[in-house]
């Protein structure tokens, strides 16, 4: 039983391994939340230099 969680945990680490949605799901969703900080942050920096207000 060990031996094939420790199989089933490998396949995330394969260059072609297919993990289970489970596993694949939260780490998708750290890279949307990733991505979605890299695009606003420069955004609002800017904004802030400029002294645009909260509503520009």
């Amino acid at each position: 039983m060990a031996s094939k969680q420790v199989q089933e945990k490998g396949e995330l680490f394969k260059l072609d391994g297919k993990p289970s949605f489970g596993e694949a799901f939260p780490q998708a969703m750290q890279h949307v939340l990733a991505m979605l900080v890299g695009n606003i942050t420069p955004s609002m920096l800017i904004a802030g230099t400029c002294g645009l207000s909260a509503a520009d």
